[in-house]
């Protein structure tokens, strides 16, 4: 009987070795049991894509906060979003989903972006189900060192 450090190395190396070798073939979604020692779960690999249009005829996000004029670059700026999300690259692909909620640049001195959104499914196994995301990602370093005092 394998050691219990052996057990885990060879699942850490699998694991980690197994993700060069995945090949997706445009499917929306997959599954594959994970073993441990202690109990059986389950991963779910969602593959989609999101579609955020700002512009033109029909348009998927839209501006709905503007800063004033006075304000440090786009700080406040809050757009609200409705996107598709679809099966390949390609817009007039299959749509799976919808992307909703909000997003916002946050920072007055980095590049910030607070994003609330929630991923609400509407084909295949997971037809009527939903993935509720909060981001909050800054890109520290960017601005003047002196800004931040």
């Amino acid at each position: 009987m394998a050691s219990f450090a052996t057990q885990t190395l060879f699942i850490l190396f699998f694991t980690l070795f197994s993700t060069f070798f995945i090949t997706i073939n445009g499917e929306f979604s997959s599954q594959s049991p994970i073993t441990s020692t202690n109990r059986m779960a389950k991963m779910t690999r969602l593959h989609f894509y999101f579609h955020d249009i700002v512009d033109g005829k029909n348009p998927t996000a839209m501006k709905i906060i503007r800063p004033p004029n006075n304000s440090v670059g786009s700080f406040g700026t809050t757009f609200m979003v409705d996107d598709p999300l679809t099966e390949s690259p390609e817009p007039n692909s299959k749509l799976v989903g919808r992307a909703q909620g909000i997003y916002a640049l946050a920072s007055q001195h980095d590049a910030g972006l607070l994003m609330v959104m929630n991923f609400a499914f509407s084909e295949g196994i997971y037809n009527g189900s939903a993935l509720s995301i909060l981001e909050c990602s800054f890109s520290h370093g960017q601005g003047n060192a002196n800004s931040r005092r």
